[in-house]
C-alpha cells in the first residue's frame, strides 16, 4: 500500500487527528451523502467496508450487519470502542483478507481506500468485493481524482494526498471492469469544504441464480470471501470493449485492463 507517512501525514495515522481532520473538512456531511445517495442501505443488509478506518460511516447507515477491516491497528481500536457492539472488526490488510470468513453481503464499501492501492492491489480489492457480493449486490467506492483541465488548487491538494496513487476516472473505471460487469461514474467537486475532486463508483455483477443456495436466493450461500464468484457470461466482447478484458478473461490483470488506457481521459458519458 503506498501511502504518504511523512511530516503532517504522519499524524492522520492517529485516530483522533483522522477524525478530527474528516470533521474540520467537512467528513460528517460527505459520509451523509454518501450513505443517502449512494450506498442507500436497508435495515438488515449485509455490509462489508473494506478500509473501514474508524467506523465513521456506521452512524450514517442504518441498523445493518456491518463487518470491516483495516489496516490499521490504531483504527481498529477506535472503531471497537466507538462501536462496541459490532465485533466484527479487524486488523486486516488487503493481501490476507480473503483469509476473513465474511458471509455473502448485499453492500461493499471502499471509501477513500483505491488510491492508496496500487494497481496489483487494486485488482486484489476488486475481486475481493466480487467474490463477497450477494447476488444483486454492488461495490461502492469514493477517491480523489485527477481530471482533464482541473483546477490547479485541487490537483495540488490531490498531489499531496497520503494516498500516492490518485487516478484518472477511466483508469479506476478500468480496474474495477476486470471484476465487474457494470461499473458506474460519478464526479463530484461538492463533497468537501476544500477544493477536492471525488469519483465515486458503483459496481454490480448481473445476478445468476446459484443451485447451492436453499431458500434464500438472495443470499447464496458462499459461506466466506474464498469461495469464486459467478461471473455472466457473453456480455461483452473484449474485443470491443478494452474496459472488460480482464473480466472476459476471467482474470484480474491491471496491465492488460489498463495498457489501453494509459494517456486518455475518456470515459462514459464525456467525464474526464
Amino acid at each position: 500500500m503506498a501511502e504518504g507517512s511523512a511530516g503532517a501525514r504522519a499524524i492522520l495515522s492517529r485516530p483522533f487527528f483522522y477524525d478530527t481532520f474528516a470533521r474540520l473538512v467537512g467528513g460528517k456531511a460527505v459520509r451523509r451523502e454518501l450513505a443517502a445517495r449512494y450506498i442507500r442501505a436497508h435495515r438488515g443488509s449485509r455490509v462489508l467496508d473494506i478500509g473501514c478506518g474508524t467506523a465513521a460511516i456506521v452512524e450514517y447507515l442504518p441498523n445493518v450487519e456491518y463487518f470491516g477491516f483495516d489496516a490499521h491497528p490504531a483504527y481498529i481500536a477506535a472503531a471497537r470502542r466507538r462501536h462496541p457492539r459490532h465485533h466484527k472488526l479487524w486488523c486486516q490488510d488487503i493481501a490476507s483478507a480473503e483469509a476473513l470468513d465474511v458471509p455473502p453481503c448485499d453492500i461493499v464499501l471502499a471509501i477513500g481506500v483505491v488510491h492508496h492501492l496500487d494497481d496489483g492491489e487494486a485488482c486484489k480489492l476488486f475481486t475481493l468485493a466480487s467474490k463477497v457480493l450477494a447476488p444483486g449486490g454492488r461495490l461502492v467506492t469514493a477517491d480523489g481524482c485527477y481530471m482533464h483541465r482541473q483546477r490547479r488548487l485541487d490537483r495540488m491538494l490531490l498531489s499531496s494526498d497520503r494516498g500516492k496513487n490518485v487516478r484518472r476516472a477511466a483508469e479506476y473505471r478500468a480496474l474495477a471492469a476486470a471484476a465487474f460487469d457494470g461499473v458506474s461514474l460519478n464526479i463530484r467537486h461538492d463533497l468537501l469544504r476544500i477544493p477536492y475532486t471525488h469519483v465515486i463508483m458503483e459496481c454490480s455483477n448481473v445476478a445468476r441464480p446459484n443451485r447451492d443456495s436453499e431458500g434464500d436466493p438472495g443470499r447464496a450461500r458462499r459461506g466466506s470471501v474464498l469461495q469464486p464468484s459467478r461471473k455472466q457470461e457473453g456480455l461483452s466482447d473484449p474485443r470491443r470493449d478494452p474496459f472488460l478484458t480482464g473480466a472476459a478473461l476471467g482474470v484480474c490483470d491491471p496491465r492488460e485492463a489498463l495498457g489501453r488506457r494509459r494517456g486518455s481521459d475518456a470515459v462514459e458519458g464525456g467525464v474526464r
